[in-house]
């Protein structure tokens, strides 16, 4: 379990470095092993019974307690999985930019209705073109070069075949060798 005080220092160099919101989630998540809603909050600094409070504030008529807060941040080892009505009104609450699939993570995807699942991944209409999705139960070797933010949407498409295509290679060989970079992939 990481200190708040070790929390608060990584927020506050962060902060005077000008980094948004986001970015000091995700170095949350990173450095201290925090789930995506935790990992926001975490990044803005609020207590439980804060988010709790602002929760409630930005979405009226639906209250919840810091009780529940907890359990969702614990989730799947609470009781609590968090809906994606909560996700999206937790979003909401956060705002800087966060949305209902920037705090959900691989377990809570997985332990979603497929009904809500589809939901929180469906593109709105003008977001460019959708991602072609990596098979289901793909092993995930290696760090995919496909989501670097300098990246174009088209050489982001054609990184992302070309990832799929030498992992495909690597995985039909059986050699357990990525032929592209002839690293040693564990399989």
């Amino acid at each position: 379990m990481t200190s708040k005080a070790e929390r608060d220092e990584v927020r506050a160099w962060m902060l005077e470095l000008g980094c948004p919101v986001e970015r000091i989630a995700t170095e949350m998540a990173q450095r201290f092993g925090a789930r995506p809603r935790l990992a926001w909050r975490y990044a803005l600094g609020w207590t439980q019974v804060q988010l709790a409070h602002r929760y409630n504030r930005a979405n009226p008529g639906r209250a919840i307690s810091a009780e529940r807060v907890s359990e969702c941040e614990n989730w799947p080892a609470s009781r609590g999985r968090p809906s994606l009505q909560y996700l999206v009104g937790l979003a909401r609450a956060y705002g800087n930019g966060c949305s209902a699939l920037k705090l959900a993570d691989l377990d809570d995807l997985r332990a979603m209705p497929e009904h809500e699942r589809e939901l929180l991944l469906v593109r709105p209409a003008g977001a460019g073109p959708r991602r072609t999705p990596l098979p289901l139960g793909q092993p995930l070797d290696a760090p995919s070069p496909v989501n670097s933010p300098s990246v174009s949407t088209t050489a982001r498409s054609q990184q992302a075949r070309s990832y799929r295509r030498r992992w495909s290679a690597g995985a039909s060989s059986g050699s357990g060798a990525d032929s592209a970079s002839g690293t040693q992939v564990a399989r």
